[in-house]
């Protein structure tokens, strides 16, 4: 996480110094000798933030202090609309409907999903498409994307397994358990 800061060159500066503080109007200094009008500050804290003052020195004449400017970094935040799915008895070799879960970006910055994964004990009972159908996308800051899973079961019983969703946000690989029950097909009798 990063805040980047530019500002435009001053005549006759030799270099730049840079003031931050985490209160408006409390920035002491914090980088100096600075050789362009850029400066990026990655020692930041996500949701923080932080506001800056820029001077102009020349040799060891230093300017006043610019207008203050602030910046809160922040970083891909993954929310699930649930954790997990279960589906009800389904007959072994049939497909069940569709159940969806919605990974949302509610973060400030876009959110990489490099891949998702079945896991567990019975992954190839399970089949998802969205988000990537597996590969690698990206989610906007406040948009979503939507996983639809499917169920079909091979054998009778208990089938669990999970997809697993890995990204660049705090927390990954995130986790959705996947439960259903295989049933025995209706005997028909004569």
């Amino acid at each position: 996480d990063v805040v980047t800061l530019n500002w435009d060159d001053t005549s006759g500066a030799t270099s730049y110094s840079v003031y931050r503080s985490t209160a408006s109007g409390g920035e002491t200094s914090y980088a100096t000798g600075l050789g362009s009008s850029a400066y990026t500050d990655n020692v930041v804290d996500n949701n923080t933030t932080y506001y800056y003052k820029v001077t102009a020195l020349n040799g060891t004449a230093e300017s006043v202090l610019s207008s203050e400017v602030s910046a809160t970094p922040s970083a891909p935040v993954v929310s699930l609309s649930v954790s997990s799915l279960t589906f009800v008895a389904q007959v072994v070799d049939t497909t069940s409907a569709a159940q969806t879960v919605t990974v949302t970006n509610t973060g400030g910055l876009i959110l990489n999903i490099s891949g998702i994964t079945k896991t567990g004990s019975h992954p190839t009972n399970y089949s998802f498409t969205g988000c990537g159908n597996g590969g690698a996308t990206t989610v906007n800051p406040s948009a979503n994307c939507v996983l639809s899973v499917t169920f079909t079961p091979t054998a009778e019983g208990t089938r669990t397994a999970n997809l697993s969703i890995a990204d660049d946000a705090a927390g990954t690989p995130h986790i959705i358990t996947l439960s259903g029950t295989g049933g025995a097909p209706p005997v028909v009798s004569a």
